[in-house]
């Protein structure tokens, strides 16, 4: 075989590649072997495999896109690990060199392409259609330019995003309909709006102009809280508005126009470059 790829099964082969010789050499395992084209791959694994959306995304691994992503952040002074198949990473021999246990530079797979899909302005897709941001979306979440940067941006936003909104909870005491907005997918569209006062504020090139190894220094990070914090109040004060105005949450986070909505709400209150003393 060649250019091959197990699409459901990494435990089995984890297992199997961790245990003795004597042990492996009684194993058998079923299998069933495909060969396709590429263009059919998507087709074979989305008609033929029932269990769970997730199952799409091993897709990924065979993308040639995501495999040079995944190189160029190992490759940083403080490498990160992009695991592109659930539990990849205890596969290797040299984890150690991606921090030590409890505390690897991990970037979870798909989290972080849901995290990369609201940095580009669809929060939508990243909670409400995330199977498909390999296939239907693919070109708007992973143009042929994305980078290692870019990922790393994206999930250095969405936890800083994370960070806010457990900070609003444990410091304002949401009520009820707060918290309907938070347990939707309320970390994907703050990100979007997060994206969106980085880029009012420094430029819309400003994930390209600030070098990688700069995303995660403390400075850095500091600002990124501030940023979340604010992106976090502007989502929860817009959506309120929303649904208090006679919206119903669930359809108004389907709604593809969402996001445009908040870009011009959050434009429209003064976030511009010209209105902030300090850049990052």
């Amino acid at each position: 075989m060649t250019d091959f790829s197990v699409v459901n099964g990494c435990q089995t082969t984890v297992s199997i590649g961790e245990a003795s010789d004597a042990a492996a050499a009684e194993v058998a395992v079923m299998a069933r072997i495909v060969a396709a084209t590429p263009n059919l791959v998507d087709n074979i694994i989305r008609f033929t495999n029932s269990q769970t959306p997730i199952k799409l995304w091993d897709l990924s691994a065979r993308d040639s896109l995501q495999k040079r992503l995944q190189q160029e952040l190992s490759g940083l002074t403080k490498p990160w690990f992009y695991g592109l198949r659930r539990g990849e990473l205890e596969t290797l021999p040299n984890k150690n060199a991606f921090g030590p246990y409890g505390k690897r530079r991990l970037l979870e797979f798909p989290l972080a392409a849901q995290f990369v899909a609201a940095m580009r302005g669809l929060p939508v897709e990243a909670y409400r259609d995330k199977a498909r941001l390999f296939t239907t979306h693919k070109d708007k979440v992973f143009p042929n330019d994305t980078n290692g940067s870019d990922v790393l941006w994206a999930w250095t936003i969405g936890q800083a995003t994370e960070r806010a909104i457990e900070k609003y909870r444990n410091e304002l005491k949401p009520d009820d309909a707060v918290e309907a907005i938070f347990r939707r997918g309320a970390r994907f569209f703050a990100a979007a709006v997060c994206a969106q006062l980085l880029r009012l504020r420094n430029g819309d090139d400003v994930f390209a102009k600030v070098d990688v190894e700069r995303v995660l220094d403390k400075a850095m990070l500091a600002r990124l809280d501030k940023y979340a914090v604010l992106a976090v109040s502007y989502y929860v004060g817009i959506m309120r508005t929303l649904v208090e105005g006679g919206g119903e949450l669930s359809t108004l986070l389907r709604n593809t126009q969402i996001p445009v909505f908040l870009s011009t709400s959050v434009s429209r209150s003064g976030c511009s470059s010209s209105n902030w003393r300090q850049r990052p």
